[in-house]
């Protein structure tokens, strides 16, 4: 092929796409695989919905997991700090007494 047919080739494509094979040809590395293209029919529209709502689904429950556990978190710390300062206060009050 020679550097005509190469010209006119790019020209061709969308500028991204050339680029991107300049690129693959310049690095010797293969090819991205294209998206999946835009279903059509009203099934695969129906299932591709389906899909999405799943993963949304799934998203929205691995966020309220990690709510509740900082959630949890929160409240075991501050129980903790509520039974230090009773504790403070105890051992204040006992060093006072002996005092």
């Amino acid at each position: 092929m020679n550097n005509w047919t190469k010209r006119t080739q790019k020209w061709a494509l969308p500028e991204t796409e050339w680029k991107m094979s300049e690129l693959c040809a310049n690095a010797n590395c293969s090819k991205p695989p294209p998206p999946p293209p835009p279903p059509t029919t009203p099934s695969q529209l129906r299932q591709s919905l389906r899909e999405d709502a799943f993963q949304v689904a799934h998203m929205l429950h691995k966020l309220t997991l990690e709510q509740q556990q900082q959630q949890e978190q929160q409240q075991h710390h501050q129980q903790e700090q509520k039974l230090d300062t009773r504790q403070k206060k105890t051992s204040q009050r006992a060093q006072s007494k002996t005092n």
